[in-house]
């Protein structure tokens, strides 16, 4: 069982918000005297969505699920003590840049909600290392 990392899904409608956004600042820039501090504004808009997207990783070891968001946020799970994943309700601060995500239930109580590029693989990762997790989710 080799490590296996996922990278978090980007909707379609957050893409089109973001060109919408960059559009609107880039317009914008070139009507003020001074279009650099829009494009500027802009540069790192565009950064900071690729920050994010590079930096969100969801990684399966044989034993552990590593959730990571560098270098905001860390947590592992131990895939033993997962007993349920379903579709995540509401927005919830998670390390993900979809609406479309999965919360993964614990034993203790404890949960992470993460919004992998391929669903069915991932669900399927966890599955193959622990057969006892229910899966209440559309993929």
């Amino acid at each position: 069982m080799d490590t296996i990392t996922y990278r978090s899904r980007i909707d379609i409608g957050a893409l089109a918000i973001l060109f919408v956004v960059s559009a609107i600042l880039y317009v914008g820039a070139f009507n003020t005297d001074t279009p650099a501090i829009g494009l500027t504004i802009l540069g790192l808009l565009w950064m900071a969505i690729a920050f994010c997207y590079f930096s969100i990783q969801y990684t399966i070891s044989r034993h552990k699920l590593t959730v990571s968001f560098k270098p905001f946020f860390n947590t592992t799970l131990d895939i033993a003590s997962i007993t349920k994943i379903k579709e995540a309700e509401g927005f919830e601060k998670a390390a993900s840049l979809s609406v479309n995500r999965l919360m993964i239930l614990t034993r203790s109580g404890d949960y992470v909600i993460v919004s992998p590029q391929n669903t069915a693989g991932f669900i399927r990762e966890l599955k193959y290392r622990n057969g006892e997790i229910r899966v209440e989710a559309d993929i």
